[in-house]
């Protein structure tokens, strides 16, 4: 077997010039778009990178498993995405040298290059809050594989004052399969009152600058955003207790773009120019009861990680009122509610005791049933009303026989719905067990 030995290398000297686009118009639409490709592109960028981490740590791991053991490792770190990787080559005992030494070369390129779209992006975001104006358009995008593009503010015609315009100069890197620069036209205009021509310009002399030396010399745009854990209210009502989770703009946001589908966790953690990647798994948190996770189990022991976000059926009316009118997620519980609620803080506060403080546990309607001696729909209809302060998941429960290489391998797969009290909902827990109690 031949494993690559390079990945998009950028040298420092004038690579051959193709052609260049010139868009026109409607730039601010043009600006905005950019700003959500390279916001996509970084995501893939680290997402490479990861992956490539999590491969390097199970081999190190797996070099002294069976031979079914390692085979079986080796495909849990790229499940059916080869070809997105850039997989071609089978994982033996013969090479696993070469392939620790492609994954690191992968990973590292993955890395430079998300580090290299993170500055793009950043310099975009200073365009459109205003930090920056216009003409301080500099994009260097290193991201395709046999080309680099140049974005800069110009004018057209070249040389002339004429109309203001967004440059794109296209240079050739590697063996250039394929050149096609209307598809740089036709994507641009797509977007409303934007133009865009080819325009092949003589004498072009650019240097480029390495992707290392890029990287070094670009800065990074801090976020302006401030995530704070939103605030709350408590309220008695008779034999009733009404809350409300007072949303900021963010989380606004953050729940319109979750109403509308299914949101996989990347989704949404590169969803908005609003936040940043860390600070949207913060706001996400923050919402968690809110809005329902489903969890999948990974790695070797089959510990459950979030894999997508919903909004849970019972909440619909709340978080429709909260995004339409109100800005407040509010609902209520009834004292009926009570049990479920104290069985379930109760347990989580033991647990975290002797486990540690991030540490929460999941509890499904038959055990809740068995803590509170309620009947076990009468735990449902609380698990209902309690979802908001509770967190709706549903996790993955695979039955397996036999095993992967054998033919007598069989599976099957259902969703097991329990629920938890997330970290941003225990102090609310805590207090609303509190004032119910002395009522």
């Amino acid at each position: 077997m031949t494993l690559p030995t390079t990945l998009c290398e950028i040298v420092d000297h004038q690579l051959p010039y193709l052609t260049t686009v010139y868009v026109e118009g409607n730039l601010q639409a043009y600006i905005e778009d950019m700003e959500a490709y390279f916001r996509d592109s970084l995501k893939s960028k680290e997402e490479t990178r990861d992956v490539m981490n999590t491969g390097l740590e199970k081999l190190a791991a797996d070099e002294k498993c069976s031979q079914e053991e390692h085979d079986l490792n080796y495909w849990d770190i790229f499940g059916d995405s080869y070809e997105r990787y850039g997989v071609h080559f089978e994982v033996d005992a013969t090479n696993i040298q070469q392939v620790r030494g492609w994954m690191t070369m992968k990973r590292d390129n993955a890395a430079g290059l998300a580090r290299a779209q993170k500055i793009n992006h950043s310099r975009l975001l200073d365009i459109m809050h205003g930090s920056s104006p216009l003409t301080a358009l500099n994009l260097t995008n290193y991201a395709y594989e046999n080309q680099i593009l140049r974005a800069e503010y110009a004018f057209l015609p070249p040389g002339s004052t004429a109309v203001d315009a967004i440059r794109i100069r296209i240079f050739s890197h590697g063996m250039l399969r394929r050149h096609r620069p209307e598809g740089f036209v036709d994507w641009a205009i797509q977007l409303p009152n934007v133009m865009a021509r080819i325009w092949t310009e003589d004498d072009v002399h650019e240097h480029l600058p390495t992707l290392d030396d890029f990287v070094a010399g670009g800065g990074v745009r801090r976020s302006r955003l401030v995530v704070h854990q939103p605030k709350y209210e408590i309220e008695q009502q008779e034999a009733a207790l009404k809350y409300s989770i007072f949303l900021g703009e963010a989380e606004i946001e953050m729940l319109k773009m979750v109403s509308n589908s299914l949101c996989d966790l990347g989704s949404i953690s590169y969803g908005s120019a609003t936040w940043s990647p860390y600070q949207g798994d913060k706001i996400m948190k923050n919402l968690f009861g809110i809005i329902a996770v489903c969890e999948e189990p990974v790695g070797r022991y089959n510990r459950n990680k979030y894999s997508f976000i919903y909004v849970p059926s019972q909440n619909l009316d709340a978080i429709t009122e909260a995004i339409q009118n109100s800005g407040a997620f509010s609902k209520t519980i009834g004292m009926e509610d009570l049990a479920v609620l104290r069985a379930i803080y109760d347990r989580t506060d033991e647990l975290r005791s002797k486990y540690g403080n991030d540490f929460y546990p999941r509890f499904s309607p038959t055990e809740l049933s068995n803590r509170t001696g309620l009947d076990k729909k009468e735990v449902e209809s609380s698990l209902q009303n309690l979802t908001g302060i509770l967190v709706e998941a549903f996790q993955p429960y695979t039955f397996v026989s036999g095993t992967f290489i054998t033919e007598d391998y069989h599976s099957y797969k259902t969703n097991i719905p329990k629920w938890f009290i997330p970290k941003a909902r225990m102090e609310l827990a805590e207090q609303a067990l509190q004032l119910m109690e002395n009522n």
